[in-house]
């Protein structure tokens, strides 16, 4: 004998004949010619309904009657997430199949995806496996679940949501032993590798000891230079200021005859200038 079948509850039987209803619908629709009819023949319902009074204009109804009208217009509009699609498509025995094939589809592509991303040897190729896996709708939608007699997505924590099939950066913090970081510590906290301290040129390395160059009671340095040479060049100012402060005299009429009237013309003009003379006897 073949089994029973199941009796059916009003719920079920009120749902599997609106699933019936809309694919009918949907069966008109891509018909042009059957697509015509069905909008005729509503037009026509219209306009009895209209002529009877059983359907009502807004400007005839009452607020009540209004709101209510807008409340189911606006339920009709309501596009179904993915969650609520595959939860009235598991409560209903004819789709809840269909439910099932595609969640134990997803299973194996799970699956796979994970055995071919464990053969990658190279950090370079898990990144472009991961760049392909990975979007807009992966992150929105996790993974499935079950719930009741619906196979539905599930939103978890940001710490479980990490993907398995996106590479992430790997450190060596695990392979510091602490002693490495007190060496490492130690080095830099010397003054002599101190960003704030004394640079290297400032010491002096002394029998494997190295000592910091220090003077002590020293408030101010100074550092005078000039540079020794001949000639009438800028390097030999003194030189140069001696000779042109004589030519000077002797264009003016003045003549200059000995050592002695030199030196004496020299530091009345260049007074900043000691010259010393020195003769043959001192010699």
């Amino acid at each position: 004998m073949s089994p029973k079948n199941k009796t059916k509850s009003r719920e079920e039987l009120l749902e599997q004949k609106r699933i019936a209803e809309r694919l009918r619908y949907e069966r008109l629709k891509k018909d042009p010619k059957k697509k015509e009819e069905l909008r005729e023949k509503e037009r026509r319902k219209y306009q009895m309904e209209k002529e009877k009074g059983t359907r009502k204009l807004d400007k005839d109804m009452n607020r009540r009657e209004h709101n209510a009208r807008l409340e189911k217009t606006n339920m009709k509009n309501i596009v179904d997430t993915p969650n609520t699609k595959l939860q009235k498509m598991g409560d209903v025995p004819e789709t809840r199949k269909e439910v099932v094939k595609k969640a134990i589809f997803s299973e194996i592509l799970n699956e796979q995806l994970k055995e071919n991303y464990a053969q990658l040897k190279t950090f370079k190729e898990k990144q472009i496996f991961g760049k392909v896996m990975s979007g807009t709708i992966v992150n929105k939608y996790k993974l499935w679940r079950n719930k009741e007699s619906a196979i539905s997505y599930k939103r978890i924590q940001k710490s479980a949501r990490q993907s398995t099939l996106v590479p992430t950066a790997q450190t060596r913090l695990g392979c510091i032993t602490s002693q490495s970081i007190k060496t490492v510590r130690k080095f830099y906290e010397t003054d002599d590798n101190s960003r704030i301290g004394a640079g290297k040129r400032e010491c002096i390395t002394r029998n494997v000891v190295k000592n910091k160059k220090e003077v002590p009671s020293v408030e101010k340095f100074t550092w005078n230079f000039s540079e020794t040479g001949h000639g009438k060049g800028a390097p030999d100012w003194v030189g140069t200021t001696c000779k042109r402060s004589a030519d000077a005299v002797i264009a003016a009429g003045d003549d200059i005859d000995s050592l002695k009237s030199f030196v004496e013309i020299i530091q009345q003009r260049c007074p900043r200038i000691i010259i010393f003379t020195i003769d043959d006897e001192d010699i």
